[in-house]
């Protein structure tokens, strides 16, 4: 029995020892494996950041031959304000009330314009309204509260990349003539403002421009064309703008070969240029008009040549202006004189003796027509002309 207790005892014993041995090893064996995945872990993740450091230095080594990323361009800001005037725009030019003083003018390459009797200002720059307020500023000399219209009739054209095809001639009453090189497509209107436009002059009547444009023409190879200067540049007629070609020349008359006289009851007696068609009753307009002891009803236009008699001619303006008589508003020529006589002076005889002195006045005038065409004229900013 108690042999039995022995055993019994031992065995429990045996078995406790056994178990706990198998418990230290079930530990050990798990230490090693957790210890054997972090080395992995470790190598895994040394393995990876070597990778990742590789692909960069790659990464690195590439982009430093590729060239370098250019800026985006600044996009430059619009200007949306009004038009600036620029050099090669046609701009027309008026003065309300008074018709004589509607101009086309062109910005010429100096970036100025020419204006009766304003002479040259600078227009490139400018906006219309501010070259409007400008010009009013000073035609106030001759004008009171002058109101002043500028339109933009033609923008200027981008010529840098067209074609040059050559030169073209100009010479007469211009602004600045000269030899001017054209571009593929350049019409006369384009020539001519080139030159600067037409030339205006100081007088003692004012500013007026000195071209005969009647007498105008374009000549290629030797032959003249056939186109009219004075509906081209005076009413604007564009059926005459040609295109110019190399080798032209262009040639703007002078108003120097006859002029119309007209004395008497006006305001400002004078010599008007006959550069282009005058009416009697535009005559008397730009002469100011009638005095108060101007006799309308019986105007006499004196016609008169070296190979003619004197010729008088009576105009009822005073029925032609109220739209009652017969008379026509009677276009002048060259060399005619228009007196208007004094009230009391009715009966024809008793103004024969101013018929026979004007008779003979023009007679002599063909004679000595320097002395009385026109006066010491001057170019605006040039001295004399």
């Amino acid at each position: 029995m108690i042999k039995l207790k022995i055993w019994s005892i031992l065995f429990f014993a045996i078995a406790a020892v056994l178990y706990a041995g198998c418990l230290a090893v079930n530990k050990d064996a798990d230490k090693a494996a957790v210890n054997a995945e972090q080395n992995q872990n470790l190598t895994d993740e040394k393995d990876n950041t070597r990778q990742i450091n590789a692909l960069m230095k790659s990464f690195e080594s590439q982009n430093s031959i590729l060239p370098p990323l250019e800026k985006p361009p600044v996009k430059k800001e619009e200007y949306t304000g009004p038009y600036l005037l620029d050099k090669g725009d046609v701009i027309e030019i008026s003065v309300l009330d008074e018709p004589e003083m509607t101009r086309n003018v062109s910005v010429i390459p100096d970036g100025t314009i020419t204006y009766l009797l304003v002479g040259e200002i600078q227009a490139k720059g400018k906006t219309l309204k501010g070259l409007r307020e400008e010009l009013e500023v000073l035609l106030k000399e001759y004008f009171v509260k002058p109101r002043v219209s500028v339109i933009l009739n033609k923008l200027h054209e981008e010529k840098e990349m067209l074609e040059d095809i050559g030169y073209v001639s100009l010479m007469g009453a211009l602004s600045h003539p000269g030899k001017y090189k054209i571009t593929k497509g350049d019409r006369i209107t384009d020539a001519v403002a080139q030159a600067g436009g037409l030339l205006y002059i100081n007088d003692f009547q004012g500013g007026r421009s000195i071209a005969n444009l009647k007498a105008s023409y374009i000549s290629r190879n030797g032959v003249k064309l056939d186109i009219d200067f004075d509906k081209l540049l005076r009413l604007g007629d564009m059926r005459f703008n040609i295109s110019v070609e190399m080798g032209d020349f262009i040639y703007i008359g002078e108003a120097d070969t006859d002029a119309i006289i007209v004395l008497g009851e006006v305001a400002l007696p004078q010599i008007i240029p006959h550069n282009r068609d005058i009416s009697i009753v535009e005559a008397i307009s730009r002469c100011g008009g009638f005095t108060e002891k101007g006799m309308k009803s019986e105007v006499i236009i004196i016609k008169a040549s070296p190979d003619s008699e004197v010729k008088c001619v009576k105009v009822d303006l005073e029925a032609l202006l109220l739209g009652t008589g017969k008379d026509k508003n009677i276009l002048l020529e060259g060399g005619d004189i228009v007196f208007v006589p004094e009230h009391g002076l009715s009966e024809y005889a008793r103004y024969a003796g101013y018929l026979i002195t004007f008779a003979d006045l023009v007679l002599k005038a063909y004679n000595v027509r320097d002395q009385i065409r026109f006066p010491k004229l001057t170019r605006h900013g040039t001295g004399s002309y």
